[in-house]
């Protein structure tokens, strides 16, 4: 522990930091949301950092006697049921209670679940390599998407979808471990044809199934997530980036096209009619063809076809590093850390080079209508003189 974490742990702001629970000193906020607030803090007892998530304005007359919202309870039990190295682990949880006089003559209660605290997630992971203008190994971009894969297939086994896979939700250690965290959204499978809300999954990661509204959605969704998380770690940016859902719909749409005997979007591939077949070789040149085999498997739009936990858990792309420790795996990483330097590099130049061809082009194509236009003007002018026209 460095001297700035010293200070922050026994002086906060000059004043003394609130203590939870006996044992959990906070020391910063670290995000607010609709259900709470998501703190910093350090647990006195352990000498170790840790991340506590309070659920706020909870009443005791709510719901089941401590009253925790629906949304919040099911995270609370998907996290006790669950028991795996890749999903964030509850280590703790405990209720604040506020005196009846401070919330309108109700007794307030506050849950707070307390998780390991892990500084770094795959969207900051991802632009900090944007910033060093360098693609990420290979290798670590195996490691993490196979961990993703172990927990999202853990959470399927047991019947669980997480409903929010993407690069925020996804923790990285210093190390190179991967833990899925806020399963907020997350929702028991209990049978085979279940209805769910539509809108859930945060919209550049949301399938065109929960799009089109359908609402009998399965697994699959986790795993088309999956897949654009995959090729953001690899191209750097997200593969489908709509502001809304039709220009979302549409981006998928005419970068993958629909099956056509997939019936059920007649209306959307009438709506929206791909533009050409989307080029995974060309879009992902540095990604191997098992690469290409798995993140098509991801990203089909047909669900019953998509690949399952399972197949993605088994993929040969996998191969190299399932016996490969998290150090073993950094060291080949800083191996290959020149080459994504190069590749990014060339990539990039290839991509103004391409910038620029469109430009002139463009720019040729306006001289010719320049031209033509010119030319019509001129035979007008010349209609216009001849004594033929004043008649």
């Amino acid at each position: 522990m460095n001297q700035s974490q010293q200070r922050n742990i026994h002086n906060q702001g000059g004043q003394i930091p609130q203590i939870l629970n006996g044992k959990y000193r906070i020391l910063q906020a670290l995000a607010t949301g609709s259900y709470g607030c998501v703190y910093q803090a350090y647990d006195i007892t352990q000498n170790k950092f840790v991340c506590i998530k309070k659920i706020k304005r909870l009443t005791i007359h709510q719901i089941g006697g401590y009253g925790t919202a629906t949304q919040n309870m099911r995270e609370y039990s998907i996290l006790n049921s669950l028991n795996h190295d890749n999903i964030i682990k509850l280590i703790d949880q405990f209720y604040v209670k506020k005196p009846q006089d401070q919330c309108e003559n109700q007794e307030n209660i506050t849950l707070c679940m307390v998780f390991d605290y892990i500084d770094q997630n795959l969207d900051i992971f991802i632009k900090n390599f944007e910033k060093k203008k360098s693609y990420i190994p290979l290798i670590y971009i195996k490691s993490i998407l196979y961990q993703i894969v172990l927990g999202i297939y853990e959470m399927h086994v047991n019947g669980f979808i997480h409903r929010d896979v993407k690069p925020a939700n996804i923790l990285i250690s210093a190390q190179g471990q991967v833990k899925i965290a806020d399963l907020g959204l997350a929702r028991q499978v209990t049978q085979k044809r279940q209805t769910f809300t539509p809108g859930w999954i945060t919209l550049w990661y949301r399938p065109l199934e929960m799009l089109n509204n359908q609402t009998n959605y399965t697994k699959a969704v986790d795993i088309w997530s999956l897949g654009c998380v995959f090729g953001e770690m690899v191209r750097l940016m997200p593969l489908f980036r709509g502001q809304n859902e039709p220009e979302q719909a549409s981006k998928i749409i005419q970068s993958l096209g629909i099956p056509t005997e997939f019936s059920d979007y007649n209306c959307l591939r009438e709506k929206y009619n791909p533009e050409q077949p989307f080029n995974y070789e060309r879009n992902f040149p540095y990604l191997p063809e098992d690469g290409i085999d798995l993140l098509k498997g991801m990203l089909n739009i047909n669900p019953s076809q998509r690949f399952t936990a399972k197949q993605c858990k088994e993929h040969r792309f996998f191969d190299q590093i399932k016996d490969l420790s998290l150090e073993e795996i950094n060291q080949i990483a800083q191996k290959q850390s020149e080459q994504c330097q190069k590749n990014y590099l060339e990539n990039q130049k290839k991509i103004e080079e391409n910038k620029l061809r469109i430009q002139q082009e463009q720019e040729q194509q306006r001289l010719k209508l320049l031209q033509q236009y010119q030319q019509n003007r001129q035979k007008c002018e010349s209609l216009e003189a001849s004594p033929e026209y004043d008649l």
